[in-house]
């Protein structure tokens, strides 16, 4: 999932003009960004909760942002056992380093302190990495090539995973599911630019019992440009 503005916000404007090629041109600006900013603060989130790691049919290795997480306890638990097994060999280095790339980035950012050596050099600190604790490192080609990170050993990073999952053990969070406040603004921002530009409500159509109308095309629209599946699903209390 990528987000490349000069290509993106284009691809809006032509979405919103299907809906009235007459519409106004800073009415037309004014939606464009609202759109752009919130579907960006989506896809940032989706990064947020890790990745699918995997190889395409040209060889070509991707990460791809995950649209949802088993959650921080879950994830940890998992965590320690797998680094327990790549600390005594039972599972390869590659195999390593593909799970830990996958991770959500609130959990990768445990290791990052630990790897980091603090000198001084001409009366400069100076932040270098501790080479001797790395695995290895990620690097995605097309249509991510900006996506890379480097792996810790599992053994260096083990304490530290199993640290956050006694704490996260000891003072559990409610288990209640919370609406997805990011996926909310843009879903209102969305039928907010529809609502004025067209000036109909943009409530729900169904037609041959599918949704349907220029409001739905422009939600898929969206989604598309932006790679996301905030719109793919059944029809649910989102779209009403």
């Amino acid at each position: 999932m990528k987000c490349d503005v000069p290509l993106t916000r284009p691809r809006i404007v032509a979405s919103l003009q299907r809906i009235d090629a007459d519409v106004d041109v800073v009415l037309l600006e004014k939606h464009a960004n609202a759109i752009h900013g919130a579907m960006f603060d989506v896809v940032l989130s989706y990064r947020e909760r890790g990745f699918e790691i995997g190889v395409d049919n040209d060889g070509i290795p991707y990460a791809r942002p995950k649209n949802s997480t088993a959650g921080p306890a879950r994830e940890l638990r998992d965590l320690v056992a797998k680094c327990r097994k790549g600390a005594s060999g039972k599972i390869s280095r590659e195999e390593w380093i593909t799970i830990w790339t996958a991770l959500p980035a609130r959990i990768r950012k445990l290791w990052r302190k630990s790897l980091i050596i603090e000198t001084v050099e001409g009366g400069k600190w100076r932040r270098t990495i501790d080479r001797s604790t790395l695995a290895g490192g990620f690097v995605a080609g097309a249509p991510n090539p900006d996506f890379t990170t480097i792996v810790p050993k599992p053994e260096i990073v083990l304490p530290a995973i199993e640290t956050a999952l006694a704490e996260i053990t000891a003072t559990p969070g409610s288990k209640k599911r919370e609406p997805n406040a990011v996926e909310a603004k843009a879903i209102e921002t969305i039928r907010a630019a529809y609502r004025e530009i067209s000036g109909n409500r943009g409530g729900r159509v169904i037609a041959r019992g599918k949704l349907a109308g220029k409001h739905h095309a422009l939600r898929l629209e969206i989604d598309l440009i932006f790679g996301t599946a905030l719109f793919g699903v059944k029809d649910s209390k989102r779209f009403r």
